[in-house]
């Protein structure tokens, strides 16, 4: 109880790392969820706890971690980033279509208001080999979605809104 509240997380995220070492993936959970009771805004706690939960396969745990970090996120690459990531665990993992369309269409407002290059950019300064949001990523999986559902409508404007940011002919040519 002495301790400082992050001293006591780093001790947590050890002993959950030794825990893991040893193959006890369920202590090892268990002192990553130790860590984040600690401190519920530590960012490094609560991605050891959504790999935890990934290891585990409990994608709807992983799900509710990823809204917390989306929540402690204070740049915009990162809420794009996450927002992808939402939508590709209800669009593969949890099998709901819906919130992947939402959680894909936030991210691509994400990345339409702040600028792709000014993102790219956000990321390189702070992660030279993260991944950057990517529109153009992030429409082909809308589109993915859509067309799984037979959502023509709404599918043929993604592929307009495709078609808007492509440079090259043979791209646009390719979506035809």
């Amino acid at each position: 109880d002495d301790l400082p509240k992050d001293e006591i997380v780093k001790l947590y995220l050890r002993l959950g790392d030794i825990k893991e070492g040893l193959g006890d993936k369920s202590k090892a959970l268990n002192m990553f969820e130790k860590a984040l009771d600690a401190d519920h805004s530590n960012r490094e706690a609560l991605t050891r706890v959504v790999d935890a939960y990934a290891d585990k396969g409990d994608f709807d745990a992983v799900a509710r971690c990823k809204k917390n970090l989306l929540k402690l996120s204070d740049r915009e690459s990162q809420r794009a980033l996450l927002l992808e990531e939402l939508g590709d665990l209800a669009a593969d993992k949890l099998k709901r279509p819906n919130e992947a369309i939402g959680y894909y269409s936030d991210s691509a407002k994400v990345i339409e208001q702040a600028g792709e290059e000014e993102l790219a950019k956000e990321v390189a300064k702070e992660d030279a080999a993260g991944k950057a949001p990517s529109l153009r990523r992030v429409y082909f999986k809308l589109l993915d979605v859509y067309t799984g559902q037979k959502k023509w409508a709404d599918a043929v404007e993604v592929i307009k809104k495709l078609e808007a940011i492509e440079t090259k002919p043979a791209q646009v040519y390719r979506l035809h």
